[in-house]
């Protein structure tokens, strides 16, 4: 895949908070937006590698792939909350001492991971492209495409 291809708008700065669709750009941010949606149900979670500030680009494709894939879902929501959480750069993500990696309770391993939160359910990887596993994950969450 060429970098023209994963070239996306940088979204770097304040978290976006809206009603449905937040995002969060550090560990600071996810815990902030987590916290303002503790009774928001369904909830989702979203990890994706984070996109350079200098290019614009994102370290790693399957992201910007599974990001585009679920936009289909998370433009038509009408119930719960969408959270995408960016994890870091390259490097930051590769730390083993990175929070999101630390976190015992997300126990992230992989970019991307989408996963329902206060559930086991979790797609990771190239399973988040499986259109008939993101359908069972987003059974409850009223944004089928």
């Amino acid at each position: 895949m060429s970098q023209d291809s994963v070239k996306t708008t940088c979204t770097l700065g304040k978290p976006r908070v809206e009603e449905k669709l937040q995002i969060a750009n550090s560990y600071e941010d996810y815990e902030q937006i987590l916290s303002n949606n503790m009774n928001t149900k369904p909830l989702y979670l979203f990890f994706v590698a984070s996109y350079s500030p200098i290019s614009g680009y994102c370290w790693n494709p399957l992201c910007v792939e599974v990001t585009q894939f679920l936009e289909k879902y998370t433009s038509n929501i009408t119930s719960g909350a969408f959270i995408t959480v960016y994890v870091g750069l390259e490097d930051d993500w590769e730390d083993l001492t990175n929070p999101f990696r630390k976190d015992e309770d997300l126990q992230l391993r992989t970019l991307p991971t989408l996963m329902r939160f206060d559930t086991l359910k979790k797609l990771e990887g190239n399973f988040c492209l499986k259109e008939e596993l993101v359908n069972l994950l987003f059974q409850d969450f009223q944004c089928q495409p």
